[in-house]
């Protein structure tokens, strides 16, 4: 897919309770809770797009 651009926006639950306690402590972590996607062509033009939840 060259001469494509993608467009990806990420929704998570919220921000972390601290900043600094190590990645493994799931709870204190935002968890991803919708993600989508916009491909387009180098005219702008829309291609495909997806959005999950």
């Amino acid at each position: 897919m060259k001469d494509h651009f993608l467009v990806v926006d990420t929704e998570t639950s919220g921000l972390p309770k601290k900043w600094d306690l190590p990645y493994d402590a799931k709870n204190n972590w935002p968890h991803v809770v919708q993600i989508a996607w916009i491909i387009f062509n180098t005219k702008g033009e829309e291609l495909k797009r997806e959005n999950h939840y």
